[in-house]
Parts: structure tokens; C-alpha cells; sequence
């Protein structure tokens, strides 16, 4: 059984380079002679994704994500499919340097939900436990998607396809959140789709109250239709209304793939279009999805940088009337 993944990753500049959470900070005044000192106006520090990496905090990322898992119920003899969130408390990661002198990159994800089926007794209990290391060493290039780079493992019961950008300023302007997403493929069927956005969270303080902004995004996913995976890709626009605290926008994933090593295009075919409904509170976003005309879902997001500059979140859906054979998992990022 696969209970640890250790296949290092990193070259900083490849895999996970472009988003990350700061601290805050305050200001101090005084004055002379009495009277009532003036509130000290709140300063807020960012750090991109690649600095947290070179100054060894990655720790501090903070997360957006969502899985769609598998489990198997033993009294109904089947598999059941659940979309569960992902958070800070859900998933950590970790930086430094192995036996080899190689610079690793460490994902590790803690997440149990059980949920009993109508008219069973017996609950399915959805696992997703383990860690996921790799470096630099591990990291190729899509040569159909030069953008994307790609880690895969073998092991004796799954398979781990694991997939980011190669530089997230130049593909999604971004520099305080980036993404990342992952198929766990089990030779028994129970395979867990993993997606998330990462990087430095927008401080409550520092968010827009008034006006709003179009965000442009860039959109990575997966898709499974009648018992094939595919990989997909897109784009689309976000609109914020930070007077109403309201995101509304669509995204198109029309560029899909079937070849998990270089991502080549097949041709016509589309994973669909996605429209965003949510609420903003904080700097957070919850909502709900129309995936292709009708198939419901729902996304998690959060602004990341200062003054909302960015937003990264993720999403899931799936066929109500075939969810085992028709659901996707997808990220975003962009940039104002």
C-alpha cells in the first residue's frame, strides 16, 4: 500500500514559484503635549512564492483547495464519490536540502470525512493521508504544453501524476499565488483528485471597499468522463464587486488532453465552460458552479497580495445523474 510519497521535487524555479502569505504589521505614532494620538494607519507585508522557497517559509503558504474522492462501502459493495474542501489545517508543506545535496519540496495533505449512503448503515470513509516530496530532479517539461511541468510515480498499487507551471508571472501574471493539482490513481479504483491554489493571503485589512475588478485567470483541471482522465486547461474572467461583495465570472477549459507526459491537444474536444456565483467575506470566496449547462458544483477562493491584487481557488462538479463517470477538479489563479 502507498502511504508515503517521496517523489522529490524542485527546482524552484519550476514547480512552485509565484505565491505566498506574509505578516502583518503596525505603525506607531506619538505626539507632543496631550491630546489624543491619531490610530497608526496598519502596514501589510507580502511574499512572493519564490521568496518564501529562497528564505526557507514555506510553511507560511497559506492554501484554497478541493478533492474529489473515492471510497469504497463495503456493504453496498461499491464505490461512492464525495467533494470535500481543502484548507490551512488540511495541508502543509515543508522545504530543505536531502542526503544528495538536492533542494526538495514537501506537500503533505491530512483529510478524513465519512459520509453514511441513504439506505445504508455502513459509512464510506473518504482517506486522503500522505505526503508528497520531490525535486528538481524529478520535474519535465510538457512539450505540448511548455507552460506546464509534470512529476509521475509508480508504485506497486498507484500511480501519482502531479502537475504546476513553469513560471507563473509569464503565463498567469501572478506573483503571490500559484497552483497546483494532482490525480492519486489506484490500481483498485479509489482514486483521489487533488487541486489547490497557494501562496500569501490578502490581509482582511487590506481589502477594496468600494469599486470592483476584472480578473483575468488561468484555469488547469481534471476531467472524468465514462471512465477515462483527461487534463485540462483554460481561461476566463472573474469579476469582483467589493461594494457588494459579490465574484461573478466564467471560465472555458477548451483545451483538453488525454496524454498525461506532453499534453497534446485533442482536437474539438472541451471539458466546458463554468460559471462563478459567490459571496466575498474577508478576503475569502464562497459560491457555487454551473459546470457545462446544468451540472452543479461548488469553489472555494481567496485574494492573495496586496490590496487584492490576485486571486487563486479551486472547484469541483460533477453529472448529478453519473457523478462516478463524469466529474471534474480544477484551479485557478490571476490577476487583476
Amino acid at each position: 500500500m502507498v502511504t508515503k510519497f517521496q517523489f522529490s521535487a524542485l527546482l524552484v524555479s519550476v514547480f512552485i514559484i509565484s505565491a505566498c502569505g506574509g505578516g502583518g504589521g503596525g505603525g506607531g505614532s506619538s505626539i507632543m503635549g496631550g491630546g489624543v494620538a491619531p490610530n497608526p494607519t496598519p502596514t501589510y507585508n507580502y511574499s512572493t512564492v519564490e521568496s518564501r522557497f529562497d528564505t526557507n517559509t514555506v510553511s507560511e503558504y497559506d492554501v484554497t483547495g478541493v478533492a474529489v474522492a473515492q471510497a469504497y462501502n463495503e456493504e453496498a459493495q461499491t464505490n461512492y464519490i464525495s467533494q470535500l474542501r481543502l484548507g490551512d489545517s488540511d495541508m502543509s508543506f515543508s522545504s530543505g536540502t536531502d542526503a544528495n545535496g538536492n533542494t526538495f519540496f514537501t506537500i503533505d495533505i491530512n483529510k478524513f470525512y465519512s459520509s453514511t449512503p441513504e439506505g445504508l448503515s455502513t459509512a464510506s470513509e473518504f482517506v486522503l493521508n500522505y505526503e508528497a516530496s520531490f525535486t528538481g530532479n524529478d520535474i519535465f517539461t510538457l512539450s505540448e504544453a511548455p507552460n506546464f511541468l509534470s512529476v509521475t510515480k509508480y508504485f506497486s498499487n498507484a500511480t501519482l501524476r502531479m502537475y504546476g507551471l513553469n513560471d507563473t508571472k509569464a503565463y498567469a501574471g501572478t506573483d503571490y499565488v500559484d497552483m497546483v493539482m494532482w490525480w492519486m490513481d489506484y490500481d483498485y479504483g479509489t482514486d483521489d483528485l487533488v487541486s489547490f491554489a497557494f501562496g500569501d493571503k490578502t490581509y482582511s485589512g487590506d481589502m477594496p471597499t468600494s469599486s470592483s475588478a476584472d480578473y483575468a485567470v488561468k484555469s488547469m483541471g481534471f476531467w472524468v468522463y465514462e471512465g477515462t482522465g483527461y487534463a485540462y486547461k483554460g481561461s476566463g474572467t472573474l469579476t469582483a464587486n467589493f461594494q457588494s461583495m459579490t465574484l461573478t465570472g466564467n471560465i472555458l477549459n477548451d483545451y483538453v488532453t488525454a496524454d498525461p507526459f506532453s499534453w497534446s491537444q485533442i482536437a474539438g474536444a472541451s471539458a466546458g465552460n463554468i460559471d462563478f456565483n459567490g459571496t466575498i467575506s474577508g478576503s475569502d470566496v464562497t459560491g457555487t458552479i454551473d459546470w457545462a449547462n446544468g451540472r452543479e458544483g461548488f469553489f472555494d477562493a481567496s485574494f492573495f497580495g496586496p490590496s487584492a491584487a490576485e486571486i487563486g481557488g479551486s472547484y469541483a462538479a460533477y453529472d448529478n445523474e453519473n457523478a462516478y463517470d463524469n466529474h471534474i477538479s480544477g484551479t485557478f489563479i490571476g490577476v487583476k
